[in-house]
């Protein structure tokens, strides 16, 4: 009886620690599935042959493509001409629960091919559907750097004392692309400059450089710094404290796309164009902040359209990064060549901005001109 006993630990121990293999006598796991049957009898596989092998380690790991997944992943799917397929999805809602069934994990992750919301990647965060940075993978191009334009917060620089501020230089033409950050040191007026790595904006926008370092000089003497950024480059004067316009403009065609090109930023103030008709009057002008804060905004509509000339004062405030209507009403139409200009203060940012707008409309006369939107955004502190 005690032999029989022994016998049987031995086989189930066997058993126990075994190996699985299918299609193969060579298993690289403890159970492993070689595809296309093309393993050697001994030895580990070449990359090739493990291409379309499936493995599971003794670790709990799991490995396709790989029959050595990394010892830090559970999951290591290996190939260079294939990926992943994830779960499509119709997401209704920034909230919809996706089976019905409640408490979706923090984390769930999908890909929304529906219309409600915009289509990509989204991921749960525990309360709400976020979509994955959707930005272009082409390299960022932009048409021309506005060093005429360009600024530093703050403006005035004294010799021998640590600086700490930044340095806005306006760009039009961007495609939405990404940049990289960079740094230089500029030996004539002992400051450090480091670009802020992030993406264009399509259209107008501008580029941050931090500063940072003890200059060599005090305002209202001037540096003239070269910049060089995505194959353009101009000289950026810094120091004059005296009175000067620092302003940005972008011309948009209207059209379909004119709610996303239309954008413009210039320090923490961004505007755009809800319009995509060049015929009708239904288009607005929005606003939106970097952050929080209590604003007043007047502006005149000016137009051969209406009546008569008319204007409206708006008190309120806003939250960061919210598209805002200047008020009901404010329709500006480029089938009536209108005007819009305005003051918009920022109080808790203590910034103020002078904005024009200007709209044409198709012309028929030679050069003929598509309906169009101009900003011009002036900061005037």
């Amino acid at each position: 009886m005690k032999q029989i006993f022994t016998l049987m630990t031995l086989v189930i121990g066997t058993l126990y620690y075994s190996q699985v293999g299918i299609n193969t006598s060579n298993p690289q796991g403890t159970f492993n599935v070689d595809g296309a049957k093309d393993n050697a009898t001994s030895g580990t596989p070449t990359i090739t042959q493990q291409s379309n092998d499936f493995v599971i380690t003794s670790a709990g790991s799991v490995g396709i493509g790989t029959t050595v997944p990394d010892t830090s992943s559970f999951l290591d799917i290996t190939s260079t001409d294939k990926g992943i397929l994830i779960p499509r999805v119709n997401l209704t809602s920034s909230t919809m629960d996706l089976d019905g069934v409640g408490l979706q994990p923090t984390g769930l992750f999908v890909f929304n091919a529906g219309s409600t919301l915009p289509a990509g990647f989204y991921f749960w965060n525990g309360t709400e559907w976020r979509i994955v940075n959707n930005s272009t993978s082409l390299p960022g191009t932009i048409a021309s750097l506005q060093c005429s334009s360009a600024y530093t917060n703050p403006q005035a620089f004294t010799i021998s004392t640590a600086y700490t501020g930044s340095l806005h230089i306006p760009y039009t033409g961007g495609n939405g692309g990404a940049y990289s950050t960079s740094s230089f040191i500029d030996a004539g007026s002992g400051l450090n400059f480091t670009l802020q790595a992030d993406n264009l904006k399509v259209g107008s926008g501008e580029i941050v450089y931090d500063i940072t370092g003890t200059p060599t000089f005090s305002s209202p003497t001037t540096k003239s710094i070269p910049i060089s950024f995505l194959g353009k480059s101009c000289n950026v004067v810094i120091g004059n404290v005296v009175s000067s316009m620092n302003f940005t403009k972008g011309t948009t065609t209207i059209d379909t796309n004119t709610l996303t090109n239309s954008v413009i930023t210039f320090g923490s103030l961004s505007l755009r164009y809800t319009g995509s008709n060049p015929t009708n009057n239904v288009g607005e002008i929005e606003f939106k902040t970097s952050q929080a804060t209590e604003y007043s905004l007047k502006y005149y509509l000016y137009g051969n359209g209406g009546a008569s000339d008319f204007g409206d004062v708006k008190v309120s405030n806003i939250t960061a990064n919210t598209w805002t209507q200047f008020t009901t009403g404010s329709n500006v139409s480029p089938d009536h060549n209108d005007l819009l200009t305005g003051i918009i203060v920022l109080q808790n940012l203590k910034e103020v901005y002078r904005i024009t707008v200007n709209t044409n409309s198709n012309t028929s006369t030679t050069p003929n001109t598509a309906a169009q939107i101009t900003f011009f955004i002036e900061k005037l502190n």
